[in-house]
């Protein structure tokens, strides 16, 4: 997993009556990753609308609306993607980046319960499984690129194919 300090390195908190540059956001979703979008429908996307910034951050169910006064957050909201309509007023929100794609730095899941936790399994084997097929279904097709190459010894798929040109 994710180490803490990684977690908290590469985590934008903002929260109602703070006093923050707009252009100092969207250069911090930017180097996190994100996409500039008209509008967002998926984690990882941000949009600027005026005094909003709407920004979908990958530890949340619904994106977030932010609306300044000035460099001032005056408001923050989740709102529905299909309907654009705000569900929820928050005074503050954490957004997080696709940690997967981003995180260099990792650490042991055990370094995160106490010492003297005991943990007990009946099928090692299964939960090995489990666990690889979790960390598969989250790798992004980005990250699965990635790894494709870096197992070809640096060919791409794309420098595998003959085209008869040569």
């Amino acid at each position: 997993v994710v180490s803490r300090k990684e977690l908290s390195d590469k985590t934008l908190k903002l929260n109602v009556g703070e006093k923050v540059d707009t252009t100092f956001i969207t250069d911090v979703l930017h180097s996190y990753g994100f996409e500039y979008v008209d509008y967002v429908y998926e984690p990882g996307q941000y949009a600027v609308r005026g005094s909003i910034i709407d920004v979908f951050s990958f530890a949340s169910e619904y994106p977030y609306r932010i609306d300044f006064f000035g460099d001032e957050v005056e408001s923050i909201r989740t709102f529905e993607v299909e309907s654009q309509l705000s569900r929820e007023k928050k005074e503050g929100v954490s957004i997080v980046p696709d940690l997967a794609v981003t995180g260099d730095v990792t650490t042991s899941f055990l370094d995160f319960i106490p010492k003297e936790t005991t943990l007990a399994m009946r099928d090692f084997l299964w939960l090995r499984e489990r666990i690889q097929v979790v960390h598969d279904e989250a790798l992004t097709p980005q990250a699965i690129a990635v790894q494709e190459v870096e197992e070809n010894g640096g060919i791409t798929l794309e420098g595998k194919l003959i085209d008869g040109s040569e």
